[in-house]
């Protein structure tokens, strides 16, 4: 009998972070095992018609099935789809956002090697592509991901494969089709999207109980498996958040500082000679920066408390936000020293 597990952690609540990083990503060109043969599960005849809050798709019927808080997991035989929501949705297509999505998700898979990027469309709704391979829970995996925003949300669907030396079935061809049974209706107002996820919800504790007699497992390889892509999905999910919170800040402390400094020099040009009157004025344009610096930095604490990250997560953000307010503020002072000092 196939083994259930079911999600102990939220996607939500497992946040870390590694980096803002900009550098190229290395794309392997290995496979972790060519010995393979492919199914052909997927029968829109006979197939499970799941929804997700706003989407609806379709899974192979003898696919078990285990519900999370935010998702689902699927478990064809040596394999696992997840099916997950997140509320931090970011725009898939650009390149900084991908880097800093797949490199949360790469701190949690040993050996993690990825093999191939690039972005499509599901009915019209931009997707960022990834394949991967690496080790989860001591087990050598196969990997594709696919990622998504759709209204206020972020999807992922992730499938692995669990490959071995001797000969195996992959489920890869059955996972593709499972993306192109994806459907997107039109976005619903808030009441209607506050009616999908109550009825998920609620769609959710009749499948535990539906499952209840599978509800135990003994299979530990595979709930540890579970729990690293859960934990991977959640690092490459909280590294946006938090990138996106230092990119909205840096702007705005960038865009402010070339007025600051106009000000400030319309104003020193009536105290010329004054050193401590063009002291006061430059003070009084940088802290202005350093208000918008410090309710990003907020921000981020804010961040930090909600999710139960570690202060040293919080400091490295809210360092690089302060390294940006240094160097504008920095224009200023220099902008100073030159109507203080005599030339």
């Amino acid at each position: 009998m196939k083994k259930k597990f079911y999600l102990c952690v939220m996607i939500t609540t497992a946040l870390a972070f590694s980096g803002c990083r900009n550098a190229e990503r290395e794309v392997s060109s290995t496979k972790a095992s060519e010995n393979i043969s492919y199914s052909h599960e997927f029968d829109t005849d006979s197939n499970s018609h799941e929804n997700l809050f706003a989407i609806s798709y379709q899974v192979p019927l003898s696919w078990d099935c285990s519900n999370a808080d935010n998702g689902n997991y699927y478990y064809p035989e040596n394999g696992m789809l997840y099916v997950s929501t997140d509320a931090s949705p970011f725009q898939v297509t650009k390149h900084d956002k991908q880097n800093n999505y797949i490199d949360g998700f790469s701190s949690e898979i040993d050996e993690f090697q990825e093999l191939d990027r690039y972005t499509t469309d599901i009915a019209g709704v931009d997707a960022l592509v990834f394949e991967f391979n690496g080790i989860i829970s001591q087990e050598h995996v196969d990997g594709k991901s696919y990622v998504f925003t759709y209204g206020d949300l972020l999807y992922c669907f992730i499938y692995s494969d669990f490959i071995t030396d001797a000969p195996y079935i992959s489920h890869m061809k059955d996972f593709e089709e499972i993306i192109n049974s994806i459907s997107f209706p039109p976005l619903a107002d808030e009441k209607s999207t506050k009616e999908a996820e109550t009825n998920f919800s609620e769609k959710s504790d009749v499948d535990t109980e539906l499952h209840s007699e599978n509800n135990t497992t003994d299979n530990e390889v595979l709930e540890d498996a579970a729990d690293a892509v859960d934990a991977a999905t959640s690092e490459a999910v909280a590294d946006t958040i938090y990138q996106e919170i230092l990119d909205e800040y840096a702007k705005k402390i960038q865009e402010a500082t070339p007025g600051l400094i106009e000000e400030y020099n319309t104003e020193a040009a009536s105290k010329s000679g004054d050193i401590n009157a063009l002291a006061e004025i430059s003070n009084a344009k940088i802290s202005k920066l350093a208000e918008i610096s410090n309710e990003g930095i907020e921000k981020m604490a804010s961040l930090m408390l909600k999710n139960g990250d570690e202060s040293s997560v919080y400091e490295e953000w809210a360092g690089k936000l302060t390294n940006v307010y240094m160097e504008q503020s920095q224009q200023i002072t220099d902008a100073y020293m030159s109507s203080a000092v005599p030339q």
